[in-house]
């Protein structure tokens, strides 16, 4: 099971609708976006930046 959680305003200067802590420790955000066939999840530069992920 997946919870998305927090999920508000799309981004709408990103290519992707979603993005989730840790993405660079796992291959979660590269496996859910091969199932659902699009790029769902991404890598936000700004929550690293504050230090969110």
């Amino acid at each position: 099971m997946i919870n998305f959680e927090m999920i508000g305003v799309p981004f709408k200067d990103r290519d992707y609708t979603a993005f989730v802590t840790g993405f660079e420790k796992s291959n979660i955000a590269q496996k859910m976006n091969e199932y659902l066939g699009s790029n769902f999840i991404g890598f936000s530069e700004i929550a690293k930046k504050i230090q969110f992920i």
